[in-house]
């Protein structure tokens, strides 16, 4: 094919708008789907079978005494900042998650054995991490939780932060209330897991899955240089008049934009890319000439472009139906790209077939 001229104005650029998007999406339907439904079947069996079980233990603590009975309320003690200085719930909530705390319950459970490292900071760190303590404004509560893959062991821990917190009151005479921690609902070994969390696991596999996987096919889609399906073609050429054409059965879903040229009383122009079928050309051409209402409505034929662009253009009436066949597979983006260009700069804006030949 002859090199199309170089065209100083670059050629509009197409947005990815949702009509495109969702004709990419069924293009790839198939293949989306698949590889989405298959990462998360492995998400999900490596949450039931590989990934450790983690159980959730919890223990529910009433604010202090002095904090119920005093004009603000356990609001207070439960929001910081609500007050000048801290309330006895802030205090206590610093001391159940304090390192002094989880150091003692580490070595009095001997959970540095269990978790097999001696390095202070990293168990600390490690206890940390599983250890959370939370208030519930709404039912006035303060929350003691920790995460463990024995159940039991969970449970023991929450016991053993409540008993050590009381005891470490106890010596740094913190508050004279006895006892310190009012508890509401001591802990018990939970019977259900706290984590990995397999449907919710699942869902976000398949969903991510399927919005990178679509932005994975898109990017090759538009890296692609040749024009193979009607989703390229409108890549290529974005919102003007595109439809696809693979054998002369296809025109009964054609018949509108033909009777559309047909009623418009001038003869229309096929043109078209090399690599169009020329048994295809002629028979589309009869099959227009026979739907157009006189000799004057009938249809020729220009090509191959571009060569026969400039002619095909100076004999080409400003109304007249103008139609251009782009083979699939043989026809590059850019050079289509450039041919639409110069046809916009002529003020022509013709209907796009995409030829099938497959």
């Amino acid at each position: 094919m002859t090199p199309l001229p170089e065209v100083p104005d670059r050629a509009e650029e197409v947005g990815l708008n949702l009509a495109l998007l969702w004709a990419l999406v069924r293009k790839h339907l198939r293949q989306i789907l698949g590889y989405s439904l298959a990462l998360g079947v492995l998400v999900g069996l490596l949450s039931l079978f590989v990934l450790p079980k983690k159980y959730e233990a919890r223990a529910v603590l009433l604010p202090p005494a002095e904090d119920l009975l005093s004009g603000g309320g356990w609001i207070k003690s439960l929001v910081p900042g609500l007050t000048g200085g801290g309330t006895s719930a802030e205090v206590m909530m610093a001391l159940l998650q304090s390192d002094r705390v989880c150091w003692s319950v580490i070595q009095n459970l001997r959970l540095d054995t269990l978790w097999e490292d001696t390095v202070r900071q990293e168990l600390l760190k490690r206890a940390q991490d599983r250890l959370k303590v939370e208030s519930d404004i709404t039912l006035g509560t303060i929350l003691v939780k920790f995460r463990e893959r024995d159940p039991r062991l969970a449970a023991r821990v929450v016991e053993e932060i409540l008993r050590v917190t009381e005891q470490l009151n106890d010596t740094l005479k913190i508050s004279p209330i006895k006892p310190f921690l009012r508890v509401l609902d001591p802990p018990y070994p939970p019977h259900k897991k706290a984590s990995p969390k397999t449907t919710l696991n699942v869902l976000v596999t398949l969903f991510l899955a399927g919005v990178l996987l679509t932005g994975f096919f898109g990017l090759r889609e538009v890296r692609k240089a040749r024009i193979d399906d009607c989703w390229d073609l409108r890549l290529a050429v974005g919102d003007r008049p595109c439809q696809s054409y693979r054998s002369p059965e296809d025109l009964k879903h054609l018949r509108y934009p033909a009777l559309r040229a047909a009623a418009s009383g001038k003869p229309g122009v096929l043109a078209w890319f090399p690599g169009t079928p020329k048994g295809l050309l002629d028979t589309l051409l009869q099959q227009l000439n026979a739907l157009a209402s006189s000799e004057a409505a009938g249809w020729s034929s220009a090509g191959p472009l571009p060569e026969a662009l400039p002619q095909l253009l100076s004999g080409l009436a400003p109304d007249q139906e103008f139609w251009i066949l782009v083979p699939a597979g043989r026809t590059t983006k850019e050079d289509l790209k450039a041919l639409l260009s110069l046809l916009r700069r002529a003020g022509r804006e013709p209907t796009l077939f995409l030829v099938l030949t497959a």
